[in-house]
């Protein structure tokens, strides 16, 4: 990074400047705590302090209700095809 493009983001508001990648790897590390993590994320992404770290937490809440939203699908299918495998196996007859 050139002395301009210092110079240039110190120049910038506190709550526009970037975060580096020791900052991205720490909130990484934060958020992937289980409860606490959440709380934080939930925090980070209506507070207004930092816009960078902002739109990392809500990408953050964004993979996690993904994340929520395909283990609620692959349970309910991984119980619907419970239920049709025990519908098959009462079928089958009993000597075998």
């Amino acid at each position: 990074m050139t002395s301009f493009e210092k110079s240039e983001i110190r120049r910038l508001p506190k709550k526009y400047r970037p975060i580096g990648a020791l900052g991205y790897l720490w909130l990484s590390i934060v958020y992937s705590i289980p409860v606490l993590g959440t709380i934080l994320a939930i925090i980070h992404s209506v507070s207004d302090r930092k816009i960078c770290r902002r739109s990392f937490a809500r990408s953050i809440l964004l993979i996690y209700i993904v994340s929520i939203i395909l283990a609620v699908a692959l349970i309910a299918l991984g119980i619907f095809n419970m239920e049709q495998f025990q519908e098959i196996t009462n079928q089958l007859p009993s000597d075998m």
